[in-house]
């Protein structure tokens, strides 16, 4: 409502040439609002630059990661067979199913030992077939 209250301020100040407060304040509202308009394309500009950034840095780190050796035995949460240097959530054996290691904020803790390790390749695992079986949880 209030906004329809200066809008029609404005129109007034513009039409009555003579009335000169109306006049003022509609400049006054009218700088408001360019600065404002003005800030706002300023954030969406940053947002889309940030977004832009983020997402070459989201492919190269793909890139880099497609380029390590896959591990037969490893897989993710949907059975997607894993590269070495992904650093999944949970890490899973890919022709049984169970888990073998899962990320918390000091590595990974191996599921059948429970120690904590860098890296998930450094858990055990039953058995490593060469023939790779999608599961699903």
């Amino acid at each position: 409502m209030l906004w329809i209250i200066l809008i029609c301020l404005i129109i007034a100040g513009i039409i009555i040439n003579n009335f000169t407060s109306l006049k003022v304040f509609g400049k006054i509202v009218a700088w408001f609002f360019g600065i404002v308009l003005v800030l706002c394309l300023i954030v969406f500009l940053i947002i889309a630059i940030a977004e832009a950034n983020d997402k070459k840095e989201q492919e190269a780190y793909w890139e880099k990661v497609k380029q390590t050796p896959l591990i037969e035995w490893a897989c993710d949460s949907d059975g997607i067979q894993l590269h070495l240097g992904e650093r999944p959530r949970f890490v899973y054996q890919c022709s049984t199913g169970k888990p073998i290691a899962t990320l918390y904020s000091d590595g990974y803790t191996c599921i059948p030992s429970y120690k904590t390790v860098n890296h998930w390749k450094h858990c055990e695992h039953t058995n490593q077939t060469s023939k790779y079986k999608p599961f699903k949880i």
